[in-house]
């Protein structure tokens, strides 16, 4: 009688990372990272294992498991700290794209504590382009509003507003903090926000969002652009969203 014992060698390859065919190992290694924070094996603030734990457990090269685990990080689902290693990230907060609600109504909703920034409140004459979408001559002056949106106490977003000066006059003296900027043109100035065009796209971070958001340079981001307009069609503001992509899912729902 002999006893066979079986070893799973790097060319046989770890049964749990059977995908499907042609599927690279770093993608299945991923799906079964995935697997370990959803059924709740590893809690968000979990200090996961060493890479060198893992490519032993599931008999991966380093460069497929750092691979893999560098592609979650850029995601948001992990995050590494220097000479600490990688632990699971806090759950992201989801916002709705084309909606009209705005961000502190959502956050609310989603259970989470909002706040805002006022980085600055300022009159300037706009760029070209925003002037453009806000159907006004390059020359008039508009209102610069620059907040920094914060959820639990987090950078989460960079929210930039251009508004016509003359459809909302004095604005400098209304609580832009504490109060929602579409509740005041709806209920001071009587400018009812009734439909949007929304463009939304990925991109990185510039030094100046990395500083304001606590990022790096280059980190992820995702960035919305909104034209706002009255029922008539009027362009009532114009808006520039930058979320942290490890942060922040946008969802749309059609």
């Amino acid at each position: 009688m002999y006893l066979v014992r079986t070893r799973y060698s790097a060319a046989m390859g770890h049964p749990a990372l059977e995908g499907a065919p042609g599927q690279p190992l770093y993608s299945r290694f991923e799906e079964l990272v995935r697997e370990r924070i959803e059924t709740g094996e590893w809690a968000p603030g979990t200090l996961i294992p060493s890479e060198r734990e893992l490519s032993a457990e599931f008999k991966l090269s380093r460069a497929t498991t750092r691979k893999a685990l560098d592609r979650l990080v850029a995601e948001g689902v992990l995050r590494k700290e220097s000479r600490r290693g990688t632990f699971v990230a806090e759950p992201k907060t989801v916002f709705e794209a084309l909606t009209l609600r705005g961000f502190s109504a959502q956050a609310l909703q989603a259970g989470a504590s909002p706040a805002s920034r006022l980085l600055r409140f300022e009159r300037v004459v706009p760029p070209a382009q925003v002037a453009a979408r806000l159907e006004i001559a390059p020359s008039q002056l508009v209102y610069l509003i620059e907040r920094l949106r914060t959820v639990d106490g987090v950078p989460v977003a960079l929210h930039q507003s251009h508004v016509p000066m003359h459809l909302a006059p004095d604005l400098q003296q209304e609580d832009l903090e504490k109060r929602s900027l579409y509740e005041v043109l709806s209920t001071r100035y009587r400018l009812g926000v009734d439909h949007a065009q929304e463009t939304l796209e990925s991109s990185l971070a510039t030094e100046y969002e990395a500083v304001v958001l606590g990022v790096q340079p280059g980190a992820p981001m995702l960035l919305l652009n909104i034209r706002l307009a009255s029922r008539d069609g009027r362009p009532l503001e114009v808006v520039k969203v930058a979320f942290r992509g490890d942060r922040v899912t946008l969802r749309q729902e059609i």
